[in-house]
């Protein structure tokens, strides 16, 4: 009884979290202190100069990741460009009064990464798209992609020869280097380090590792991540349309949505040729909270179905390749990706998902500070990662 109180300390009431933004900032090479700022406020940024020197800005087109990837196999998301979108019930044939839509899940096929890099380009006429997402970063531990998501050491630092790069005149050039084999003399990370991680990030805690890529023309409809998000474009650009927390009920949102799966049609080749809707496939409404009925990019006035959508607060940035996305937990976005101009090189984001700052437990309107955080109110340096890495128990 003398501790009850321990646990509600941390809460902060709905409204406290001013979320004042209405544009993304701009931070060139921020400090850690300024991202924990920054999420501290819950505001969406735009961070510049922390991916300069990646080899993978440069070198990962679609022959260089097939080359080295090509026998992997990846789950593939199908779906018609709009992916996880809010339909009409009545073209699952679902006449349920209560279910305002369905979320249209993407088909999802098993095929090697080159096999879905040809499809990428391959299959617009039939009004499909192919998107590799929700990909672990894990998978894809092969020693000549993790030299590829980080700066190679300055040619005075460290000697050349490393097989990073900086030795063998490669970069110079613009054209990819060999692939290495295991006794190429390519260096460990640092303990603790992941490739394609950020030091000014240590402090967060990970939860996912991801890997996005596709052709480009795609667009992941309104929705919340309940996660802090880095999305660090490798190529290509994406623009997030964004919309506080808050405003969920003016987006439509917390209304009776059904989940239903997407199936692909093949014709006799085994070649899709479109996709399928089945009621059958409906599940219970267990999308309430999460997806939105509202389309973020398109105007007010072309949704009369979302009739307070005016009033809500949206804007968006674009996240261009070399640039970090900072996408606060439990703020609405809709993304669209785009591939970098000319042939040859898909849409490539990598993201982290840390745990949140402020978390929200439905339907409870008010905000947990994550006790993980607290120890950085002052006594842990942010520049020491959390969990310590490699610590003990």
């Amino acid at each position: 009884e003398p501790y009850g109180s321990l646990y509600d300390q941390n809460r902060v009431p709905a409204g406290a979290v001013p979320r004042n933004a209405t544009a993304c900032a701009r931070l060139h090479r921020p400090t850690a202190e300024e991202l924990f700022a920054q999420v501290k406020r819950s505001e969406p940024a735009v961070l510049t100069g922390l991916m300069d020197g990646w080899p993978a800005l440069e070198r990962w087109t679609d022959e260089y990741l097939v080359a080295r990837l090509g026998g992997v196999n990846v789950v593939t998301s199908v779906a018609e460009g709009r992916f996880d979108t809010p339909e009409a019930p009545a073209r699952w044939g679902v006449a349920d009064a209560e279910i305002t839509h369905v979320v249209a899940r993407p088909a999802h096929k098993m095929m090697p990464l080159a096999e879905a890099v040809r499809r990428f380009g391959e299959h617009s006429a039939a009004g499909l798209s192919h998107y590799i997402e929700y990909f672990p970063m894990e998978a894809l531990a092969a020693r000549d992609l993790r030299r590829d998501l980080r700066a190679p050491p300055p040619a005075d630092a460290g000697g050349s020869g490393d097989g990073d790069g900086d030795g063998d005149g490669d970069d110079k050039r613009g054209g990819p280097p060999p692939p290495p084999t295991p006794s190429d003399g390519v260096p460990e990370l640092p303990t603790g380090a992941e490739p394609g991680s950020l030091a000014i990030a240590d402090w967060l805690m990970p939860k996912k590792h991801l890997l996005w890529m596709g052709p480009g023309g795609t667009i992941g409809s309104t929705h919340y991540d309940p996660y802090e998000n880095l999305m660090l474009m490798v190529a290509g650009e994406k623009t997030f349309f964004l919309a506080p927390p808050d405003d969920g009920p003016k987006l439509g949102a917390y209304t009776p949505m059904a989940q239903g799966q997407l199936d692909v049609v093949d014709d006799a080749r085994g070649e899709p040729v479109g996709l399928r809707r089945e009621a059958a496939a409906v599940g219970t409404p267990l999308t309430v909270h999460h997806y939105a009925a509202a389309s973020l990019s398109t105007p007010a006035d072309a949704q009369p179905h979302v009739p307070r959508l005016a009033e809500a607060t949206v804007f968006n940035c674009t996240v261009r390749a070399g640039e970090v996305l900072y996408n606060p937990a439990y703020w609405w976005h809709e993304v669209l990706s785009a591939a970098p101009p000319g042939r040859g090189r898909p849409s490539v984001g990598i993201n982290w998902f840390f745990e949140a700052y402020y978390q929200r437990v439905l339907p409870n309107m008010s905000w947990d500070r994550s006790l993980h955080y607290l120890m950085h109110g002052g006594t842990t340096p942010l520049r020491d990662p959390f969990p310590p890495r490699g610590a003990q128990p």
